[in-house]
Formats: C-alpha cells, structure tokens, sequence
C-alpha cells in the first residue's frame, strides 16, 4: 500500500471561467469578492480573487480550450471544472503516489501536477512542491 501524500497547506481553489472579466465581476456583485491579483499567461488569463473568510480562488479562462492539455482535447471538464491547489514537501513523491493508486496525472509541469477530477471525488488535485 502507498503512503498518504502529505498535503502541508491548501493554497487555493482554481476554477475554470468563460471570460476572466465578467467572472470576476459576478463574483464581486455576488459574493462580495476582491481581485487580488491578475496572471496573465500563454495558455490563457488567470487571476485571483478573494473572498470572504479569507478563501483565495485562481480563476482560469482558457485562450483555446479545444487545444489546452489541462482539460483535454475535447474539454472534457468544460467551465464547471474545479481544481484543488495544495502544496506538499515534494511533488515527485505526490506524483508516484497517485501514479501508484492508480489516479490520472491530467497536467504535469513537473514543480506541480494535475489529477483527472474522476479520480478526486469529481475535483482536480493541483499539488505543487515547496
């Protein structure tokens, strides 16, 4: 049997959106929420946002959604897609762990992964190393 992957402190909650800009304005309208930071980057825009509590989301509205690797060529997971980020003493050892449960890695960049949602009770586990 595998060791537990030893999650140290979840950073954030990712959420795929249609359109970074209306989404973080309906979350403000809604949820009373703040736009902390904008990430702009090749695969699309991201930013993130605050809401009360303090609960951080990264909001991810993807530039071509049909090419993106993170959620498949058919963009299977789509905008209702929800992501889990948490951070582990090494991402090495998290990634053989779900290799070794026989969990999907969707997304690696290798300082952090991605699990397939249908392995994760339906959420994307983000874990990324120290």
């Amino acid at each position: 049997m595998t060791d537990p992957i030893q999650c140290l402190r979840m950073q954030h909650i990712n959420a795929v959106v249609n359109g970074q800009d209306r989404a973080v304005e309906r979350f403000k309208y809604l949820y009373g929420a703040q736009f902390i930071l904008d990430m702009p980057h090749d695969e699309g825009d991201s930013c993130l946002v605050a809401f009360p509590g303090p609960v951080i989301f990264e909001l991810y509205s993807p530039r071509d959604p049909l090419l993106n690797a993170r959620y498949g060529p058919t963009y299977e997971f789509g905008p209702s897609y929800v992501g889990v980020e948490f951070q582990v003493p090494d991402a090495a050892v998290a990634r053989q762990a779900v290799v070794d449960q026989g969990r999907r890695v969707i997304r690696d960049r290798k300082v952090a992964f991605h699990m397939h949602p249908g392995d994760g009770f339906g959420v994307a586990w983000e874990f990324f190393g120290e």
